[in-house]
């Protein structure tokens, strides 16, 4: 099933992959865009549209995708960020590789262990797989 994604919601899904993987490489990069569009394809509680999965904030007002709280430090290089920053222009091209490639990984959710303790959601549950920081999960509910 394919996710549409219009240019506004383009250029919050490149914030989030900037903040969250821009030191990840282009294989961690376009592995985070495609956790934001499976994410949108769920629609659930997580978002119905890329901009609503990005900016989703929990009842404790914590963003899920951690680079868009104000306290971390993603957050100022995210607000920062131009297309004339590479790194920035390299997201921009992972998220389209991510929509281009919209196949059937069905990855959700994912977590960084150098930077956060083992999140509840993912105690006692295999991983699908790791690249570079990001550890990546499928079948959380």
């Amino acid at each position: 099933m394919d996710c549409y994604v219009n240019t506004a919601e383009l250029t919050v899904m490149a914030g989030t992959v900037f903040g969250e993987a821009r030191g990840e490489g282009p294989e961690g990069m376009v592995a985070v865009a495609k956790v934001i569009l499976n994410r949108v394809r769920r629609k659930g509680w997580m978002g119905h549209n890329v901009e609503e999965v990005c900016l989703k904030q929990s009842r404790r007002g914590v963003h899920q995708f951690s680079c868009w709280n104000e306290a971390d430090p993603n957050h100022d290089a995210i607000m920062d960020a131009g297309l004339s920053d590479e790194a920035f222009r390299y997201c921009w091209h992972a998220c389209l590789q991510a929509i281009g490639d919209q196949g059937d990984d069905d990855v959700c959710h994912y977590y960084a262990p150098a930077v956060a303790a083992e999140p509840s959601w993912a105690v006692g549950v295999e991983p699908a797989y790791t690249i570079g920081g990001h550890v990546f999960y499928r079948g959380i509910a």
